[in-house]
């Protein structure tokens, strides 16, 4: 049975190296020079076999759901300056050819892609301008994170390993799309056509994350996915129909009223940030805007 709105989850085995940039260091008392008000940061990660050069690193998928979200947070619901991010790491390609056949340094590739992302948030939030205002005047930057294919384990990863101050003052949301470590059963954030029987292709390996606030994820895997709902079936309809593969067709399946998958993931992006203006769900001061 296809199922049109759920959630999923897994256990995060993230690396020791990543694990290893460690914990908060004790950052230094906010800057008298930081925005007046709310910014958030869109941090994307490219998918497997995208190379840095293609859409400016984002790749197309994640291109397309930046842009989306970009002009969601500029329009007058929101309204907020908006910064974007590409990271930039191996995303070795994969093929369709089943876990068994994935390259040897894919692992790598992730652990690369992981330490890379963790320390650009980490940077982020040590700044005079990110943890300390939050303390101080309960206002600061906030964060999209966003993740395709490779990058969707690259994402879901480091989301699970980040410092819980971090989580609970600075992330907005979490978007992955066909996501490898996707489990089909897990209906607290996943979304899409999806089959509940079937996982991510590195899910029997790797197991379920097991999210640590799954109200701020979202995870979009649509039908005969073989990355994020992986059978023999599905590889064999996209290794010999490559470029008819759902995988790469997240930002032109249309849906009803003609919307891509991306642009329903860009949308609940966007709600998530203005649902956040007013601070962190986590207890805070008082605000100087009166949120």
């Amino acid at each position: 049975m296809r199922h049109l709105r759920s959630r999923t989850v897994t256990t995060a085995l993230v690396s020791a190296s990543l694990l290893a940039i460690g914990g908060l260091t004790a950052p230094p008392a906010a800057a008298a020079s930081c925005p007046g008000g709310d910014s958030i940061t869109i941090i994307a990660v490219r998918g497997s076999g995208e190379k840095s050069t293609d859409h400016n690193g984002f790749g197309a998928t994640m291109a397309d759901l930046t842009q989306r979200a970009v002009a969601g947070i500029n329009g007058p619901a929101v309204g907020i300056p908006v910064s974007t991010h590409s990271i930039d790491y191996l995303a070795v390609a994969v093929g369709y050819g089943g876990w068994n056949h994935y390259p040897a340094n894919y692992n790598n590739s992730v652990m690369d892609g992981e330490n890379t992302l963790y320390s650009y948030i980490m940077g982020i939030a040590n700044a005079p301008c990110g943890l300390a205002r939050w303390r101080s005047v309960a206002l600061g930057p906030k964060l999209l994170l966003f993740g395709y294919s490779q990058g969707a384990h690259v994402v879901g990863d480091v989301f699970n390993a980040l410092p819980q101050e971090v989580v609970d003052y600075m992330v907005s949301g979490v978007v992955l799309i066909g996501d490898p470590r996707f489990k089909g059963s897990q209906s607290a954030v996943n979304v899409g056509t999806y089959d509940r029987g079937d996982n991510g292709i590195a899910t029997p390996l790797l197991g379920g994350r097991k999210w640590r606030d799954t109200s701020l994820v979202h995870s979009y895997c649509i039908a005969n996915d073989p990355i994020c709902n992986v059978s023999a079936s599905n590889l064999l309809l996209c290794k010999k129909f490559p470029s008819s593969c759902p995988h790469i067709h997240y930002v032109d399946n249309l849906l009803a009223g003609n919307l891509t998958w991306t642009a329903v993931a860009a949308s609940w992006a966007v709600v998530m940030v203005e649902s956040g203006l007013c601070g962190p769900v986590a207890p805070r001061l008082i605000r100087p805007d009166g949120c």
